[in-house]
């Protein structure tokens, strides 16, 4: 039977799907260590997945201007 959650997995970021098989995964790590649990099946999982790069935009937020940015970085 499969598990049912109230809201759809489809619908889940990557960053979130990975903070939930994290999540799991160390739920299932208290298990084993605790006898409840033969195995981890959410062992490494977490790893395997990759996150899509987040491409900046116009709406992030820059605390410095490119010539601030500079005027910084000379400073030092």
């Amino acid at each position: 039977m499969p598990f049912k959650f109230g809201i759809s997995l489809k619908k889940l970021t990557p960053n979130a799907v990975k903070c939930c098989v994290t999540q799991f995964s160390a739920c299932c790590d208290w298990a084993t260590k605790s006898d409840l649990a033969d195995e981890n099946p959410f062992a490494g999982m977490a790893a395997d997945l990759k996150l899509p790069k987040v491409q900046a935009t116009e709406d992030d937020i820059n605390p410095f201007s490119n010539p601030e940015r500079e005027l910084i970085h000379q400073s030092f």
